[in-house]
């Protein structure tokens, strides 16, 4: 028997931008509950009236099963520029009791409206704990930063929907998403969804903010990404998407805001570090927008974040630090604390290494940054061109991480092994 839920509206939160009635900007997100997905949107309209109808067949006109489920949350957050956009309504369901890898169809529509209806999109479920511990089964996710709405944004997203769409588990974008500089650039939030639906329909998509989402004090990002974050970030007793952690198979992630007060991000941080078993979760990578090793000429390293973050990566044996923020591709050897290299330096294989390996890949469409300072004895490997990485966990036994060039040319590629 196929599954066939209808559910209202769980949440509904109002930000000021100019939008279509009908569902838009359509994205899902984890949890942090295996058998659910969260489902975000847009409208112009003022409504809790919305409806979500999905199921494991795609024919979503055959109701085997059909349940309602009444409003949990709904609440308007208002965010006005006076004279320049509407107010735009951000709304959230969460799809529960969801079978594991499972593929499922689903459509938003407004009750009795059938003008306000999307199309049908679908998404692959969760794998269960086991089978992602599984290391002779490897999932994969992405990860890029810094992709504006022009340039090469585009060219990353064909590559990945023409190469990356069947096997990975989700995307994870390290800050500088639409590049809204200004009110005046609010705009790019719509066109950016736009652009990117495709995928973010298909697939979880997991941010942290860069410095382009200031606007306002952060309040499109934090309107438009925050109940899926806070709901993966629940058991790390942090309500907010600029500093959360959360685990998916054999690692434990973690982020804190690069633009923010670092002295009550550090102290969670270090609690939530604390707290990881090791021998269940052998892997951390953390994540954050301004990278603390650069020897790229544009903007370099980024010295206040490695100053309150590098002693706690050392303490809790980090294996991976992701950042954007420059627009080129940069991986170190592993590093223990000030740029110093353990003895195995610049391998493509560690094994137990004694430090933690940094990369920035903000290359995801915004133009790149050319110019290179002399090469320091901490960097591995650098280059400029548009891409992404993608890192293929294989149990609790290993990480491949590789840097793909949009075209997917394997640039750069290493491997982490406990």
């Amino acid at each position: 028997m196929s599954l066939m839920i209808v559910v209202m509206l769980l949440r509904s939160e109002v930000n000021a931008f100019s939008y279509r009635n009908a569902p838009q900007g359509i994205h899902i997100a984890l949890t942090g509950v295996e058998s659910e997905m969260s489902v975000m949107f847009f409208t112009q309209l003022k409504s809790k009236n919305y409806q979500i109808i999905y199921s494991t067949s795609s024919n979503l006109d055959i109701l085997d099963v059909k349940v309602k489920q009444e409003v949990e949350h709904y609440k308007y957050i208002v965010y006005q520029v006076p004279g320049m956009y509407e107010e735009l309504t951000v709304h959230e369901f969460i799809l529960k009791g969801l079978p594991p890898a499972t593929k499922i169809y689903y459509r938003i529509a407004m009750k009795n409206d059938e003008t306000t209806t999307s199309e049908t999109f679908s998404f692959i479920t969760q794998k269960s704990r086991s089978e992602l511990l599984k290391s002779d089964e490897p999932f994969q996710f992405l990860v890029y930063g810094d992709m504006d709405i022009f340039n090469d944004g585009q060219n990353t997203i064909d590559s990945i929907m023409r190469n990356h769409m069947k096997d990975t588990q989700f995307i994870l974008h390290i800050g500088d998403i639409p590049y809204v500089w200004n009110h005046e650039h609010e705009y790019k939030w719509e066109k950016w969804f736009d652009m990117i639906e495709p995928i973010t329909s298909a697939m979880p998509y997991i941010v942290c903010n860069g410095n382009h989402e200031n606007a306002s004090n952060f309040t499109s990002y934090k309107t438009r990404f925050t109940n899926s974050t806070v709901s993966v970030t629940t058991k790390s007793n942090t309500q907010s998407n600029l500093y959360y952690s959360f685990d998916y198979g054999s690692i434990h992630f973690i982020t804190i805001s690069s633009e923010h007060d670092y002295a009550l991000q550090t102290r969670w941080m270090e609690e939530d570090l604390a707290k990881v078993n090791r021998e269940e979760t052998p892997f951390i990578i953390f994540y954050s927008h301004r990278p603390m090793y650069s020897s790229n000429e544009n903007h370099g390293s980024y010295d206040p974040i490695r100053i309150a973050v590098e002693p706690l990566l050392r303490k809790y044996k980090v294996d991976l630090a992701l950042f954007g923020h420059v627009h080129a591709y940069e991986r170190t050897c592993p590093i223990s604390e000030q740029g110093v290299c353990d003895k195995k330096k610049h391998r493509n294989y560690f094994k137990n290494a004694d430090g933690t390996i940094h990369i920035h890949v903000g290359t995801a469409g915004f133009e790149l940054n050319q110019k290179w300072d002399p090469k320091p004895e901490w960097s591995t490997y650098r280059e400029t061109n548009h891409g992404y990485l993608r890192i293929k966990v294989f149990g609790k036994r290993a990480l491949s991480v590789e840097f793909l060039r949009n075209g997917v040319t394997t640039a750069d590629s290493f491997l982490i092994e406990k």
